[in-house]
């Protein structure tokens, strides 16, 4: 009886043995790992425009996690970056992205109408004099320079408006973040004249960046000369207003001088008048130009 038992324990073993799945005999795939350049390559592989787009991006944002969070914000829905791929694109293409962001930074600032829109602002010349400063925005004008007693808002404003007086009332003013700029009384006055007030945002004074480079212009003019005094200072100012909007011709002016771009003179007139009657040297501290013999 108990090797009846034994045998039909045996056959059902067996039978069990034969009814269980085998294992296929062809190999395994192996996967590859990580350090596999073929493997990374085809993972992340993108079209051309995702990484002509990330280039862009990377030419004005340093971080690759901002360069991938600013594509999938704008892009999310027809492809999805990472950071390592958005850093992979930026040390591939660094030379491109550099050449980029200078070709940016020398490129000519977009025209902008005469005799609309005004930038003021206040440096200091040899580090104790302040100095007001209002330029149109549109032809380079030196509307105002202003040695300054007091940078109270009382102060600011009465230049402003004398000068308002001379050459009307702009579309708009713009100024950096000074606490004067802000005050109740600048406010109200500036919305009593309709007149607009921009201001980028605070320690970025290349958004007001006109008269920013024209109070460079004004210190390397002055950087020799001594001055003891704010009347001596006054008097200096003038003479390179003068020799700024009249003498001076400015680049972004296709060689014209501020004062010729606000009158709306045409360069072909200024080189006819240059023909007719000669030129002359004037200089003004390091600055030369010439001027039409009297």
């Amino acid at each position: 009886m108990a090797i009846l038992v034994l045998m039909a324990a045996a056959a059902l073993l067996l039978l069990l043995a034969m009814r269980a799945p085998t294992r296929s005999s062809a190999p395994r795939r192996c996967r590859r790992s990580r350090s596999d350049p073929a493997a990374g390559s085809t993972a992340r592989r993108k079209p051309e425009w995702v990484v002509q787009e990330v280039i862009y991006l990377a030419s004005h944002l340093r971080s690759c996690r901002k360069v991938k969070e600013a594509f999938n914000r704008a892009h999310g829905s027809a492809a999805r970056i990472g950071h390592t791929f958005a850093w992979e694109v930026m040390r591939d293409h660094a030379l491109a992205i550099e050449q980029m962001r200078r070709a940016r930074k020398r490129r000519s600032p977009a025209p902008m109408p005469l005799r609309r829109h005004w930038a003021l602002d206040i440096t200091f010349l040899h580090r104790q004099w302040p100095v007001l400063g209002i330029l149109d925005a549109g032809s380079r004008q030196a509307l105002l320079l202003r040695h300054l007693s007091s940078k109270c808002a009382f102060t600011l404003l009465g230049h402003l408006l004398i000068t308002i007086g001379r050459f009307g009332i702009p579309e708009s003013i713009r100024t950096d973040c000074e606490a004067m700029f802000f005050s109740r009384m600048w406010r109200t006055t500036l919305q009593a004249l309709q007149v607009s007030h921009r201001h980028g945002p605070p320690r970025q004074p290349w958004r007001n960046g006109r008269i920013e480079r024209f109070f460079g212009t004004l210190k390397s003019a002055l950087r020799e000369r001594v001055v003891d005094s704010g009347a001596a200072t006054q008097g200096d100012l003038e003479r390179f207003r003068l020799f700024y909007n009249h003498l001076r011709p400015h680049s972004a002016l296709g060689g014209l001088t501020p004062g010729e771009a606000w009158n709306q003179l045409d360069l072909s007139d200024m080189q006819r008048a240059y023909a007719r009657h000669g030129a002359v040297w004037v200089s003004f501290g390091r600055e030369k130009a010439l001027a039409l013999r009297c």
